[in-house]
């Protein structure tokens, strides 16, 4: 609420006026403390003060679920005067106005919209400037659509179990002053800016300028313990890294931790996801691993995490493979048309016999003068997913559009790995690029702010496929194919059997062909490669076309391809192999 000063003038002041007092700098008024009035001159002009108060929306008062056309109210404080402000509901891709009936410094009476909601969904709601460019409030408060309530969703209106996003006039993503505008990543060669349009594609992907997280991130789950083998090579040394729910939080973070030392080195907006991270260095001699549990003591509700060291989850090995024919794939002219998908690896080589004349649209997110790790492992990944059919290595999907964040380096020791924070900036290009799963063959430790991140990241709709790990059945589950609602795929050999170096745990969701794939070296050449990276693309390719085809929606991919698996080892889900072989249902055709 806008409030002015109640503190009034004293009688004389018109007096004062009239004498010809000389104006103030507006920097330099300020409110008189009460204990020093009386000592004041008679006719001095006491400042007023503008004081602007963020609007806070505490509740939402409906019952278990709303239907379209219900009214809702939301209970707060400090809401500005009607027409200085709007409220819109946002989630699910999707950015909706509604209708308010009453308003007051209090509360708000909303009525919901009656088309355009999805059932089902939950959407946050929140206050907005009236040209949409920035939200006003927190948006933690939500509102549940009722499951069998909706029926103003025309099947036109939706593409593989999202909403088509329409451009708003005037919206900007995030309102910017200054020098606090968005960091673009620089460009490079095939890279898409975020909102340009795609053949075969969904309208751009626009943020609401806000976080599903809401202004103010919730205090973060317990932190797992940092071993000694992780302290020691599984981080980034010397660093921390800080999720914010906004850039004014982050500014008001690196005021508060400079007392400590701690000096920042890198910030940047996740434009997608509606956060800020920033990279922090520690003062000399500091180690992570205690500067960090410091901070979470003295300050729970921080977001702060190690930046954490990821490995790509492949490795070479011996006989050919019929990986079509045990997971029944069949294609036809155009198969993948119009999909969009997304992985995160190391680079890929666009001159590749296999993928000249593919749509494949490339950007690293290496810091300048980071050297990239060999294109092997990308490249291999990428002809799995989109290898041209004209070829000797056929693509799962080789009409789709696929979108490769480049995120990882060749260290001087001879290692290929990636940081949390370059993969962090990855899925938010990727949410940007609006596609509809994300492969993640790669694996290391938990980190919390990268599972927030693909929380968001999956709030949106899309599906995050990753590989399940390559450490062994008695090694500790790896991230983040552990983490609720990723789908973790582990591989299995033509005998059906597991791979001897798979991990095993009860977040297995699925098995797929990933022992003796033969796929082309960089020079064309075949080799025979084995591990849960190569399993994962024949996921993340199934639950992509079940989408498309309309055979399920985007809550229900998963769900659907639990109904199509050979049940493997244990009658139902176990620790190996998930919920079995997965099985493709059709014939993947172009449309």
């Amino acid at each position: 609420m806008w409030q002015q000063s109640n503190r009034h003038s004293p009688p004389g002041i018109l007096l004062a006026l009239l004498v010809g007092l000389q104006p103030c700098n507006a920097a330099e008024m300020g409110a008189i403390p009460s204990n020093q009035i009386q000592s004041q001159p008679l006719f001095q002009v006491r400042s007023e003060t503008l004081v602007v108060e963020t609007p806070i929306i505490t509740g939402v008062s409906q019952s278990i679920c709303a239907k379209p056309g219900d009214s809702v109210q939301i209970i707060g404080n400090h809401f500005p005067p009607h027409g200085t402000a709007g409220v819109a509901l946002g989630g699910n891709s999707q950015h909706l106005d509604v209708v308010t009936k009453s308003w007051s410094t209090t509360q708000i009476t909303i009525v919901l919209p009656l088309s355009g909601l999805q059932a089902g969904k939950r959407y946050y709601v929140g206050l907005e400037k009236p040209d949409h460019s920035r939200w006003l409030s927190n948006i933690s408060q939500s509102v549940m659509i009722c499951s069998d309530a909706v029926t103003g969703v025309s099947r036109s209106a939706v593409f593989q179990g999202r909403m088509q996003i329409q451009p708003r006039q005037g919206s900007s993503g995030f309102a910017s002053s200054g020098n606090d505008a968005p960091s673009v990543p620089p460009q490079t060669e095939g890279t898409v800016p975020p909102g340009t349009m795609q053949p075969g594609g969904n309208q751009p992907f626009r943020p609401s300028g806000g976080t599903l997280i809401g202004a103010g991130l919730p205090s973060p789950p317990q932190a797992p313990a940092m071993t000694a083998d992780i302290q020691e090579r599984g981080i980034e040394p010397g660093e921390l890294l800080i999720l914010s729910a906004d850039m004014q939080e982050a500014l008001q973070i690196a005021q508060q931790l400079a007392t400590s030392g701690l000096r920042p080195i890198r910030r940047q907006r996740l434009v997608g996801l509606g956060l800020v991270i920033t990279a922090f260095r520690l003062p000399k001699d500091d180690r992570v691993a205690q500067r960090l549990q410091q901070l979470r003591d003295s300050l729970p509700t921080l977001w702060g995490e190690a930046n954490h060291r990821y490995q790509l989850l492949g490795s070479a090995a011996g006989t050919e493979e019929p990986a079509y024919e045990q997971i029944a794939w069949r294609s036809e002219t155009g198969c993948g048309s119009g999909l969009r998908l997304g992985m995160i690896d190391a680079a890929v080589a666009p001159d590749h016999a296999a993928l000249v004349g593919q749509s494949v649209i490339r950007h690293s997110f290496l810091s300048a003068g980071i050297s990239a790790a060999p294109a092997e492992h990308g490249t291999a990944i990428a002809i799995q997913l989109v290898g041209s059919n004209r070829g000797e290595y056929l693509g799962l999907l080789p009409e789709a559009t696929l979108y490769v964040a480049e995120v990882f380096r060749a260290t001087t020791a001879g290692r290929t790995e990636t940081t949390a924070e370059w993969v962090i900036h990855a899925l938010d290009w990727l949410v940007q690029q609006q596609v509809h799963v994300i492969n993640l063959s790669l694996g290391g430790p938990r980190n919390l702010l990268l599972e927030k991140v693909l929380e968001r990241v999956m709030a949106t709709g899309t599906l995050v496929v990753a590989a399940a790990g390559n450490q062994g059945p008695k090694a500790p589950p790896v991230y983040p194919a552990a983490q609720q609602g990723v789908v973790a795929v582990t591989a299995i050999d033509q005998a059906r059997r597991l791979y001897s170096q798979a991990n095993q745990g009860d977040y297995i969701d699925f098995a797929a062909p990933g022992v003796d794939l033969r796929l082309p070296r960089l020079d064309g050449s075949p080799v025979y490669r084995s591990g849960t990276s190569f399993a994962a693309p024949f996921v993340t390719a199934l639950l992509a076309y079940s989408q498309y085809a309309g055979e399920a929606s985007v809550s229900g991919g998963v769900e659907a391809l639990k109904q199509h698996t050979i049940d493997l080892g244990v009658p139902g889900k176990d620790t190996q192999f998930g919920w079995g072989l997965i099985q493709a249902t059709g014939i993947c055709s172009g449309r």
